[in-house]
């Protein structure tokens, strides 16, 4: 099928070299047994493949029947008030007869028998080594250990056969994922209506009509959402709301959709226009952890700053932000240790996600870290959408580069800019209202 269908990707799939797998799979049918090994829960090799392995397999097989006529003979040497007898075999002790307990109150010198060397008792049973037990370790010896490292040898000279094309495997498990990753996002794109996005070199995004894929494939009635970042637009976006307004939701469609764009995938909108991105960095959510011994907020500043840096190239610009606006000093000595960690590699063409920063800490410890935030962005304006519950536009509205959304209503689900509304200047701030999508009460 691959064959015959003009695309790239499938004509690499049909030219990928089959014949060391047909290899590697005709050793493995030669030599395992699957059925025993699936029945016995280990690695088990089929008969006919070492004789020295069969005759020990052979042995073995005959060993019950030999175990049984045994423990005949012993129990006819045994003491009368001995009805019954088995015998076991266990690993480094060879053979062994098993007695179960003939009396509650036997004493340690009770245990011995005539004839018998007393070994353990183990619950009911006593265990001793007679003269038939001795007998077949001569004969038969360590027979089950001796089959179980014989087939471990079998198994290691296997694997490394198989480990020689050990890059054949992982091409075709590679393959195999790529595969099923785009059949399945294939099937999402149509089934959910997805449009081919536009990817440009001008540094701008446009979203029309962008929806979160997730809320699609739950049924969620949401009304889709709207985005324009330019030059004349602005690229630092503030979305202010309280709980449950839809702020996550609005940041993280965007993130999916930048995201999918780039990978080449359709996306979830009425159409896009997406500038290239070299990073895409998120402040999402703050997990606390008692492994990590930081507080919710210090991971917040943690992971602002990460951002920062990476967004700027001047994380002291956060620093000294955190500082004016009153930040204790000994988190922000704390922070300079953190920061040998960032990474260096994001320049003004990144997205940067975050969402409520700094709830861990008092309001006003949260509005400082938010705005010292915005202002150290600012010097390269990547794309920016920064949620959060507190107005920050006091702190920021003398910066050009900032756009706010503010929410209008006490019930919402997620963001929507009406239609008809207009733009309102506040200073140097475009301050954007943002509608609810459908009415739910909080």
């Amino acid at each position: 099928m691959c064959e015959n269908t003009k695309n790239e990707y499938l004509e690499q799939l049909a030219s990928f070299d089959t014949n060391k797998l047909y290899e590697m799979a005709l050793y493995m049918n030669r030599i395992i047994d699957f059925d025993a090994s699936k029945t016995e829960g280990k690695f088990t090799v089929k008969a006919g493949v070492d004789s020295e392995l069969d005759i020990k397999k052979q042995t073995m097989a005959s060993l019950h029947g030999l175990m049984t006529e045994t423990a005949k003979v012993e129990l006819e040497r045994l003491p009368s008030y001995i009805e019954e007898c088995t015998m076991m075999y266990m690993p480094h002790l060879g053979y062994l007869l098993g007695v179960r307990v003939w009396r509650d109150d036997l004493a340690p010198g009770d245990k011995e028998l005539r004839h018998m060397r007393f070994m353990f008792q183990n619950n009911d049973y006593i265990h001793y080594k007679s003269k038939g037990c001795e007998e077949l370790d001569v004969l038969l010896g360590d027979t089950y250990p001796e089959v179980a490292a014989h087939e471990t040898r079998i198994m290691m000279r296997l694997t490394a056969v198989l480990l020689e094309h050990l890059h054949t495997l992982t091409d075709l498990v590679d393959r195999c994922a790529e595969l099923d990753c785009v059949m399945t996002i294939s099937k999402v794109c149509k089934e959910y209506s997805f449009v081919q996005p536009s990817l440009t070199a001008e540094k701008r995004l446009v979203i029309q009509q962008g929806r979160h894929p997730l809320l699609l494939a739950a049924g969620d009635p949401a009304v889709p959402n709207d985005l324009r970042c330019s030059e004349h637009r602005g690229y630092i976006k503030i979305i202010s709301g309280p709980n449950s307004s839809g702020k996550s939701v609005y940041i993280r469609q965007t993130g999916l959709i930048v995201y999918l764009a780039h990978i080449g995938s359709f996306v979830p909108a009425e159409s896009a226009t997406v500038g290239i991105v070299t990073h895409i960095f998120s402040r999402i959510q703050c997990t606390e952890s008692i492994a990590t011994h930081m507080s919710a907020f210090l991971i917040d500043l943690r992971q602002l700053l990460i951002l920062a840096r990476a967004s700027s190239r001047r994380w002291f610009n956060l620093v000294a932000a955190l500082a004016r606006y009153h930040v204790p000093n000994h988190q922000i000595i704390n922070l300079h240790f953190q920061m040998s960690l960032a990474v260096r590699t994001c320049s003004s063409r990144s997205l940067v996600l975050v969402e409520e920063a700094g709830a861990g800490t008092a309001a006003a410890g949260g509005l400082a870290l938010q705005a010292a935030a915005i202002h150290s962005l600012t010097s390269l304006s990547p794309f920016t959408l920064l949620a959060t519950h507190s107005d920050l536009r006091p702190y920021v509205i003398d910066n050009t580069r900032v756009t706010f959304m503010v929410r209008m209503r006490d019930t919402t689900t997620t963001w929507r800019r009406p239609s008809g509304a207009t733009d309102m200047n506040q200073g140097t701030i475009d301050s954007i209202i943002m509608y609810l999508l459908h009415p739910r009460t909080i």
